[in-house]
């Protein structure tokens, strides 16, 4: 088993590193360092193996293979095939590489990143004995060109972490697993009282609430790229699954409702994926605010874009008088664009991207 310490980048959405870091020091994973686009930290293949498992907010694991310097294209074949590519590639698998340069002269081979990633692919067939074949599935390499320093990093994690595998119907504009998981956290919801969403359409904000809750990692569903690595050890594996199962816990209602009785059957089909129980109601936004206690969250990503049609400004006005008369022990957090967010007069707290648009988190605590 490969024991020594590796360095790690964890990568998150745009806004999201912070949520990223104190989750992995609430988990007690390891100790990150907040970088654009994710965190970086040391571990081994037991925080790989975590890390990739237990990570609600993180979008790829990669774990730096080595760093070299280059002048020439020469050099990156016979640096890389000093590497030891033959733990993570398998060459009957397919290999992508993916190659990166920046602050390179542009009179330079080097300048072009189709260059170093046949270089890179030279060295590798060097060390592991064999050209593994070309293809989209299978082990990935990110080749990183910056001046004269190439480093070379493979994604332990295969498919973005977000794909949980539960949420196989979505409604008409879902919100990414991911960005769910960071706005439940953003709001501060103590996971004990709770937590409504009343525009749930098929259930991603109440189900990530729901698993944050109970304990279960986000990952249990799913496979791994590093599940196919030749260093893989399927006895730590075993032992990281088997610590990450949650303990027996009295668990808080969560409820997601909706006015469409479609995204209400969408939704008790991935709960049920999932293996959460929710609290489901088909009605209007006025109504799930009903029977509500004096403490609790609101956690909701109201319709917006292209994709939902119409006018929402006056839902979005709707939504904030329900806010306005809650309780002020209840902690409410939403995500929209900017300029609809304005509408429900709350502040916002970070901002990051959610299918390719720029959306704030509005929070306001309890």
């Amino acid at each position: 088993m490969m024991r020594r310490l590796m360095d790690l980048f964890i990568s998150c959405a745009p806004g999201l590193e912070s949520i990223l870091a104190d989750e992995i020091i609430e988990k007690r994973m390891g100790t990150p360092e907040v970088v654009p686009g994710g965190v970086t930290m040391k571990g081994g293949l037991r925080s790989i193996y975590r890390a990739n498992l237990e990570l609600g907010c993180a979008q790829q694991v990669r774990a730096r293979l080595g760093e070299m310097r280059v002048v020439n294209v020469g050099e990156v074949a016979k640096k890389v095939s000093k590497l030891e590519l033959e733990r993570w590639i398998d060459p009957a698998r397919p290999l992508r590489i993916r190659a990166l340069s920046r602050g390179v002269s542009p009179q330079s081979r080097l300048h072009h990143t189709g260059a170093i990633a046949d270089a890179v692919a030279k060295g590798v067939a060097r060390r592991v004995k064999a050209a593994p074949p070309e293809g989209a599935e299978g082990a990935h390499l990110h080749a990183r060109l910056v001046g004269e320093t190439l480093t070379l990093s493979v994604d332990t994690s295969g498919a973005p972490l977000h794909r949980r595998g539960y949420r196989l119907v979505g409604g008409k504009a879902p919100l990414r697993e991911d960005i769910a998981h960071a706005l439940v956290r953003a709001s501060g919801w103590d996971r004990r009282s709770m937590l409504i969403d009343p525009l749930a359409g098929s259930g991603t904000i109440a189900i990530e609430a729901a698993l944050l809750a109970s304990g279960a990692p986000p990952g249990a569903q799913r496979d791994f790229e590093l599940k196919h690595a030749p260093c893989f050890d399927a006895a730590l594996w075993q032992r990281t699954l088997d610590a990450a199962q949650p303990s027996p816990r009295d668990l808080p209602t969560v409820r997601a409702s909706d006015r469409n009785e479609g995204a209400i059957a969408a939704c008790t089909d991935n709960a049920q994926r999932a293996g959460v129980t929710l609290e489901l109601r088909t009605c209007s936004v006025s109504d799930a605010f009903a029977e509500l206690p004096e403490s609790g969250a609101l956690v909701t990503n109201p319709p917006w874009g292209a994709r939902t049609g119409g006018d929402v400004r006056p839902l979005y006005r709707r939504l904030a008088e329900a806010i306005a008369a809650l309780s002020p022990e209840w902690r409410v957090a939403v995500v929209a664009p900017r300029e609809l967010g304005r509408l429900l007069r709350l502040p916002s707290a970070r901002m990051t991207d959610a299918r390719g648009t720029k959306v704030d988190f509005f929070v306001r605590e309890g």
